[in-house]
Parts: C-alpha cells; sequence; structure tokens
C-alpha cells in the first residue's frame, strides 16, 4: 500500500455510501450520511470547491441509513442523473422497510427529487437505458427504457425473481441478444436477469440458489468477475458460482469481525496492483477499521489496519478516493486520496506510514547457518 492525502476535511458525518463522476476534468463525489446528501467537486490535482447540500426534501434522518447511488442518462431530464436510496439497512441486512429512490442532476447543486410511487428496501441498479430497484420478497421493479422516474408506462415492469430479499444488483454483460442484463444477489441466490423483449421484456433465471452474502456492499466486479464475502467464506462468479480460497487469514477475519456491524462491510478494487480492498469492523470497533485484501494476480492475502468507511475506484480521476470515519469537532470527516506517494499527508502533517513484515521464528539449529 503506497501513501494517502486529505483532499477534503469538510464533509457532514460518517458516510454509509458515496459515488464519483467524471466531467470535464472535474469529478463530482457524493456522499450519504444519516443525516445528510453532499456533493463536492475536484479537479484532476484534487483541489476542490466548497461543500454543497443535495439532501432530498423530507428526507428521513436515521443513524442506520445505508445508501446506494448508481448514474444513469435520462431523456427526462436530457442528461446523465444521479440516482440515490437510502434504507435503514446498517443494522440488519434482511430488514424490509421501503424507502424513497431519490435523483437529480449529476453535476447539479439542487436538492435531489423522490421518483413518484417507487418506494423499496434494497437499492437501485442502472441497467441501461433500465433503472431498477429492488427489495423484499424478491421483487425487482424496472422503469421505461431511457425514463428513469416512469415505473408504470409501456417497457417498464416488475417480477418477483426470488423469495428472500434482494440486497445487491450490478451490471452484467449480457451478449448482443440478451442485453442489458445485471446480476442480483438476495440473502440466498445469486440471479441474472437479461432483457428477452416482447411482453416479459426480461427473464430472471436462478445462478445458485445456494450462496450467502455477509454485507450488501461487499460485492466487488474485477475485470468481468465478481468477488463477495459470503457467511463463512470468500466466492466468486466468473460464469459458475466458487468459492476463492484464503488459507492464509480466512480465520482471522472471521474470528474478528464484529458481526453486529457487518453491513458495514465495503469493498474497493486497487486494479493498479492487482488486489480486491475489503473493509470491515474490526473487534469491538463500531465503524470499519481493518482491511483485508485479496491479491487477484498473486492469489495471495493479506490484511492491515485502515479506517475507512467507504470509497470508490474512479477510471478517470488517478486514483481511489475513501473516506474516513473519524469526526472533529464539528462532526466532518476527512476524504483521502489513496495511492498518492509513501507517506500519510494531511495539511503540512506529513508522517510516515508504519511498515513491517512478520516471519516465523529464526534458529540458528533448524536451518544452520
Amino acid at each position: 500500500m503506497l501513501g494517502y492525502r486529505n483532499i477534503a476535511n469538510d464533509f457532514s458525518g460518517i458516510a454509509s455510501g458515496c459515488h464519483g463522476f467524471s466531467q470535464n476534468g472535474y469529478l463530482y463525489v457524493h456522499a450519504g450520511s444519516p443525516s445528510a446528501l453532499e456533493r463536492k467537486q475536484f479537479d484532476n490535482n484534487a483541489a476542490g470547491a466548497g461543500i454543497v447540500s443535495r439532501t432530498p426534501s423530507g428526507y428521513a434522518s436515521d443513524e442506520t441509513n445505508l445508501w446506494t447511488f448508481d448514474d444513469i442518462f435520462d431523456e427526462g431530464s436530457s442528461g446523465t442523473v444521479l440516482v440515490a436510496h437510502a434504507a435503514p439497512n446498517l443494522v440488519n441486512i434482511d430488514q424490509n422497510t421501503d424507502m424513497p429512490v431519490y435523483y437529480g442532476d449529476v453535476i447539479g447543486t439542487a436538492q435531489l427529487t423522490a421518483i413518484p410511487d417507487l418506494e423499496v428496501s434494497g437499492g437501485i441498479v442502472a441497467l441501461p437505458p433500465y433503472l431498477f430497484a429492488y427489495g423484499s420478497y424478491g421483487e425487482v421493479k424496472w422503469s421505461v427504457p431511457g425514463e428513469i422516474t416512469n415505473f408504470t408506462g409501456e417497457g417498464s415492469g416488475s417480477d418477483r425473481i426470488t423469495g428472500s430479499k434482494i440486497v445487491k444488483g450490478l451490471r452484467y454483460r449480457g451478449g448482443p441478444a440478451n442485453s442489458p442484463a445485471g446480476l442480483f444477489w438476495s440473502l440466498d441466490s445469486l440471479i441474472r436477469v437479461s432483457f428477452v423483449g416482447g411482453a416479459n421484456t426480461f427473464r430472471a433465471d436462478t445462478i445458485s440458489d445456494e450462496i450467502s452474502i455477509l454485507a450488501q456492499n461487499s460485492v466487488v466486479p474485477y475485470d468481468g468477475k465478481y468477488f463477495w464475502i459470503g457467511a463463512d467464506r470468500f466466492m466468486m462468479f466468473d460464469g459458475t458460482v466458487r468459492e476463492v480460497p484464503n488459507t492464509f487469514n480466512l480465520d482471522f477475519f472471521f474470528g474478528n469481525l464484529n458481526y453486529a456491524q457487518r453491513q458495514k462491510i465495503w469493498g474497493i478494487k486497487v486494479p493498479r496492483f492487482g488486489e480486491i480492498w475489503w473493509f470491515f469492523p474490526k473487534g469491538e470497533s463500531l465503524e470499519c477499521n481493518h482491511v483485508i485484501i485479496l491479491n487477484v494476480r498473486e492469489e495471495t492475502w493479506y490484511d492491515t489496519a485502515l479506517d475507512r468507511s467507504c470509497g470508490f475506484y474512479r477510471q478517470v480521476f488517478p486514483f481511489p478516493v475513501m473516506f474516513g470515519t473519524e469526526l472533529d469537532g464539528s462532526d466532518k470527516v476527512i476524504l483521502w486520496q489513496h495511492e498518492y506517494g509513501y507517506d500519510r499527508i494531511s495539511g503540512d502533517s506529513v508522517v510516515a506510514i508504519p511498515s513491517y513484515f512478520e516471519t516465523p521464528d529464526i534458529s540458528y539449529c533448524a536451518t544452520g547457518p
């Protein structure tokens, strides 16, 4: 791991979800905390403008809210919009409280607006030109193509693709005749949804009904493969569902995880080093304070102490960005730019990052000169 630097310290509250969008040399970062949705604009040198509040009118503040974001082009808005959903999922992955879905110009400054008559408990995902919303009892809903606020017109629809709650949805390559397509993780199944046209519009097929998922944001796509953490092992999908072997720190992870805070687990890829990072609350910590890392290229594992609540890898912006978990006296958190230099840089403070490796005991009798 390389260094990291403080690029903002004016976001309110610990972020439970964030989103990045690049346009005209700027990165627009949205962060959702229990009480607010905020946006900040950065240039490619990480110099930022002021904070803008985009908290939707009527938004219900809740310490257990978990945010889900995506972006999609909307013909009604004549541009790309940010779609956001917040529900009290931080305590229980299987809770079924339906909450509104919001939208607004992805680079705008106005409050987000609720999509009429659309409430779900799980989250949202864009499968362009369709917007999908998902939640309890295996329900998925999709919009009219290109009209992300219209869930009743021609081309829209809904289906119950499994019996248990859908907790995560991501884009998937469906092929020329079956695009768009998506993968949906329920509490016990992985389901593929593919476009078929006609009266049905989309068709669902169950890839596996014998999976588990520890936290909804543990799913990480990496070069056409999907990695996530199950209830007692690490999993992946690359055409078939299979276990990711971990003989290095599997027991360390599950033995030290604070299960009461499992929904705060989140993952991110760092392609430069072929890595997938999963942040988790270790011991009695209420926030993520440790990270377990899979090196896909070298097929090995390692871990380190690091406190981050959410983040993302953005293709245009040169480094990953991640939110810290510590509040200052004004209830603000730091946004860090990672893989930058070799030190921890915050303002004028430059501190070397402690680094070391561990070996077994070295014995002259066992190994000789």
